[in-house]
């Protein structure tokens, strides 16, 4: 957009992550230092790291703070990506799961409308509707909502649904292309256009 502004912001560095690290849970320093390590510098993927720990009741009390159990996996953030996105895709019928592909063809952030003008587009099911599976995605804790659709919770989260899909990847662009080029009002259709014609 014109009146828009894109600002790049650089990882973090150790240091910052270590006490970035502490401020979330008071952790044992080798901890605090794996999950700076784990993280890269990102404040949201070090969020996901600390959450799955917890998740895997992975973490145990120590005089210096939450300690990783011996026995406990570091679990990095992908593997809980991929756990989720194998739960979501085995819960979806095959016609589902082609919408569910469709939707991370598309990119981090979905227009419904959009999504849904594909999704007919693909099929050839002038009904077919995308608001079940965006439902899907958010309860399975890959995405989250915002208004008019919803945006992956992480780039890791998007590629575990996309190395799922069965079918054919240029089908999907077309289809997205087609249903950009059908909607003049979306606010992506320029960005996305050339992106998905290309493919």
């Amino acid at each position: 957009r014109p009146d828009s502004l894109t600002l790049r912001v650089d990882p973090l560095p150790p240091e910052l992550s270590g006490a970035l690290a502490q401020s979330l849970l008071t952790l044992h320093p080798s901890a605090a230092q794996l999950a700076a390590r784990q993280s890269q510098g990102s404040p949201r993927l070090m969020t996901q790291l600390i959450e799955s720990w917890l998740q895997a009741d992975a973490l145990v009390p120590s005089p210096q703070g939450w300690a990783l159990r011996p026995d406990a996996p570091s679990t990095p953030p992908d593997t809980l990506w991929a756990a989720r996105a194998s739960r979501l895709w085995e819960s979806l019928d095959p016609t589902a799961r082609r919408g569910v592909a469709l939707g991370a063809t598309v990119g981090m952030h979905l227009e419904l409308e959009d999504w849904q003008r594909a999704l007919r587009v693909l099929t050839g099911d002038p009904r077919a509707l995308a608001t079940p599976l965006a439902d899907a995605l958010i309860e399975s804790r890959l995405a989250r909502a915002v208004p008019g659709g919803l945006v992956f919770a992480h780039f890791a989260a998007r590629d575990a649904l996309l190395i799922r899909a069965e079918d054919s990847a240029q089908a999907r662009h077309a289809a997205i292309a087609e249903a950009l080029a059908e909607n003049q009002e979306s606010p992506r259709r320029v960005e996305w256009l050339g992106r998905h014609l290309a493919a």
